[in-house]
């Protein structure tokens, strides 16, 4: 049984009433950068600290972000609001919120919550009123316990979050707490990068490399969108990429899956500290991500520029101390990180503020919304300022089907993902999806127009590729996207 709703006065102050004797659930959120929903209980990695809350918990398998790029996406999901509605539509340190959106920290800390962020931020400016700690990204590689793994400064920095976060679980509160333990990993997958540049040797490995996704190549690239086909000359990763062997993607795999391990061991000293604390069995468990991973998917290795399932989907699981009525499991509705803000007031008997974007999880927590809540949900993409080139495009996601638009070309892309999870083939030209198509059209004008997106508004300003079509076939420039310096 859900806390009854709070009161608020006209100025969205919390008022007293004989409530506040009630017991308030904590909570904790997990967040872990850039990963995938498929390294849960995934065979090649160890973390058992992750699969646990997975399997013990309520677990969504077709969460999304709204766009798979870290500051967007946090921003997004701490405001509950689309990233362009709140201004925040590429990565940088330096945007900030509008002081009138209201955040998640402000609403928790106005209903009594004791509110903590430990670890990385990258928010504009989105965690105003959490006591925010350990921001350091100063750049560290050294040789990792484990050969032949550097450990990267996200691998220091999630050190230092754990022991902090530890700490503040193992204290006494006299309110109750709403703590973010906010983790690097597996983020450094990307220094890794750095360090294998282009063709290379690899270094041996004690165990079995992954195998490359059926999806690896991609058989219809003529038929992609402009946009897709160019991602090589607009993205340093793909670059750095672009002459790997396939055995080159399998250490990247590799990599990536060492990196989950490694934040999956930072995650488990949090949760042990949890379990030892009074608060365990009070306290409500949340694991997500800001987005996924290309994961050699159309050999992509970054979220850059695209929407496909490897670097929209995130994993959303509810675990811990779950209010009664609540029954673990899976859930295949669509959800997105929009919708974490007003579950978590709802968690906590907390009225969640208007203009909230998402929806309260908590009816298909407790299996009484069987259905679809979202008749579609949307991600975004933009870059560009001093970050990168500017080539927007929009994802619609419906029950079977997805659509991407890319302004560049007027480019389309439409994936039956019921039957082809892994878009393999583009459906936009084909004459037999007409209808669908159009039908996704229709959503997409009608979204813009209801949420004042100044989508169809944007300019694309982005370089065209000179070689022949296929990222393998790119020629880079080393100064420009080997070293990211321009």
């Amino acid at each position: 049984m859900l806390l009854p709703a709070r009161k608020w006065d006209e100025k969205h102050n919390y008022k007293e009433d004989n409530r506040m004797s009630e017991k308030k659930p904590n909570i904790l959120i997990v967040i872990s950068d850039h990963l995938s929903p498929k390294m849960i209980n995934n065979d090649y990695v160890n973390a058992p600290n992750i699969n646990n809350l997975a399997e013990s918990g309520i677990s969504f398998s077709n969460a999304y972000c709204n766009y798979p790029l870290c500051v967007p996406s946090r921003s997004s999901f701490w405001t509950g609001r689309y990233p362009h509605e709140i201004g925040v539509e590429w990565n940088s340190g330096t945007l900030e919120i509008d002081q009138g959106i209201t955040t998640l920290g402000e609403v928790f800390k106005k209903a009594g919550y004791q509110t903590e962020h430990i670890g990385k931020r990258h928010d504009a400016h989105a965690l105003r009123d959490f006591n925010c700690r350990n921001s350091n990204k100063t750049r560290i590689v050294t040789p990792g316990e484990e050969a032949p793994w550097n450990d990267y400064y996200g691998t220091f920095m999630d050190r230092r979050t754990a022991e902090l976060c530890a700490g503040f679980l193992k204290e006494e509160h006299e309110k109750p707490f709403l703590c973010v333990a906010d983790f690097f990993n597996p983020h450094d997958v990307l220094p890794w990068m750095d360090d294998n540049i282009g063709p290379h040797d690899n270094l041996p490995l004690n165990k079995d490399l992954p195998s490359l996704p059926g999806n690896f190549e991609i058989e219809d690239f003529d038929n992609r969108a402009d946009s897709i086909q160019r991602l090589c000359c607009r993205n340093r990763r793909l670059a750095q990429a672009a002459k790997w062997s396939r055995e080159n993607y399998q250490h990247y795999l590799a990599a990536y899956c060492h990196y989950v391990e490694v934040v999956d061991r930072h995650i488990g000293m949090v949760i042990d500290a949890l379990k030892s604390s009074p608060e365990n069995d009070n306290t409500i468990i949340v694991l997500m991500a800001d987005h996924g991973n290309g994961m050699c998917s159309h050999r992509l290795v970054s979220t850059h520029g695209n929407f496909y399932e490897e670097a929209a989907k995130v994993p959303m699981v509810f675990a811990g101390a779950l209010p009664a009525g609540f029954a673990g499991g899976k859930r295949k509705q669509l959800v997105s990180l929009l919708d974490l803000f007003p579950t978590l007031c709802d968690f906590a008997g907390i009225s969640a503020p208007d203009g909230l974007s998402g929806k309260s999880l908590a009816g298909i927590c407790q299996n009484k919304d069987s259905g679809q809540i979202h008749e579609y949900l949307l991600t975004e993409w933009r870059q560009g300022s001093e970050f990168g080139p500017v080539a927007p495009g929009r994802m619609i996601r419906t029950n079977k089907f997805k659509y991407t638009r890319f302004l560049e070309n007027d480019g389309e892309e439409l994936y039956d993902i019921e039957n082809d999870p892994g878009e393999t083939k583009n459906l936009a030209e084909n004459p037999e999806y007409l209808e669908v198509l159009k039908q996704h059209r229709t959503l997409l004008s009608e979204h813009v127009e209801k949420t004042s997106d100044h989508f169809y508004e944007l300019k694309v300003d982005a370089k065209q590729p000179e070689h022949d079509p296929g990222y393998q076939n790119h020629v880079y420039n080393e100064k420009e996207f080997l070293t990211g310096k321009k």
